[in-house]
């Protein structure tokens, strides 16, 4: 399933404007109609980027401080600084020493 952005076609019965999103079109559906000229796909921003400025901003706690990574969460998982989570200590702290390296 794919958003796309319409370029004035008929979907499920309907006319969509052009410029309008359309949300979770079948794959298929979305290919032949960029073929088509009929649609053009939905841009996404870059998550990667987003999430790492998302968990940096939540990881701040009211008196500024930062957590330190990787950060325990409980029952052997821990929790890297790009938001993924690690089970094992020795294996988080390699993953994160990979993170911070890149």
């Amino acid at each position: 399933m794919v958003n796309v952005i319409s370029k004035g076609v008929r979907y499920k019965g309907e006319d969509v404007p052009e410029g309008q999103e359309i949300k979770d079109i079948e794959t298929e559906l979305a290919q032949r109609w960029f073929n088509a000229g009929l649609a053009s796909p939905k841009e996404e921003k870059d998550s990667k980027k987003d999430n790492q400025k998302n968990q940096q901003e939540r990881d701040e706690s009211q008196d500024g401080e930062q957590k330190k990574y990787p950060y325990h969460k409980g029952g052997g998982y821990y929790e890297l600084s790009n938001g993924t989570t690690v089970r094992g200590e020795e294996e988080a702290i390699k993953a994160q020493e990979e993170l911070e390296s890149e």
